[in-house]
């Protein structure tokens, strides 16, 4: 309820219904900042040529937004089930954009030699990829038990990358 998010952020509702019609409102605004947040980390994880370690950076860079809108992606899934395309606000956006990225860069790596020649459709092993970090990154979010790193070397040795030594970085 707005009252609930006028309560958490100590503001009046008439402060809240200066900036915002209702909720859906506050979430799209939301949504669309998360959007433009993961176009301009895109940007510069573009700039690594390498395409495992570019991978690397995503799965750094995904973590990071993860952790920090982790309760935001419960409650925008939520709000976008059943109602694909017909919603401003759908959590497949966010997967296309990141999806589209890893495919990008599984076929590259695959273009360059760096992953075993396959059948395996690109689209389908970014989803099987993206799925393992989301998980993960939850499971990180619980306890120090284990660290991105040991996460993403896993990743990288189980997709049968061959990948450069990173950890002297």
């Amino acid at each position: 309820h707005v009252s609930h998010v006028c309560d958490a952020l100590r503001i009046s509702p008439g402060t809240f219904y200066k900036y915002f019609e209702n909720k859906s409102d506050l979430l799209v605004t939301v949504f669309d900042h998360m959007i433009q947040e993961l176009a301009n980390t895109d940007e510069e994880i573009s700039k690594e040529p390498h395409p495992i370690l570019r991978s690397r950076e995503r799965g750094r860079a995904f973590f990071r937004f993860y952790k920090k809108y982790h309760k935001v992606f419960d409650v925008i899934r939520e709000e976008s089930i059943g109602k694909e395309g017909k919603s401003e606000l759908s959590i497949h956006v966010i997967y296309r954009k990141i999806l589209d990225q890893v495919a990008g860069d599984l076929t590259a790596a695959r273009q360059q030699g760096l992953i075993p020649d396959s059948q395996e459709d690109p689209e389908l092993l970014s989803y099987l990829v993206f799925g393992a970090l989301e998980f993960v990154s939850y499971r990180l979010l619980t306890d120090d038990k284990y660290s991105l790193d040991e996460v993403l070397d896993i990743l990288i040795r189980w997709l049968g990358l061959d990948a450069p030594d990173t950890r002297g970085e």
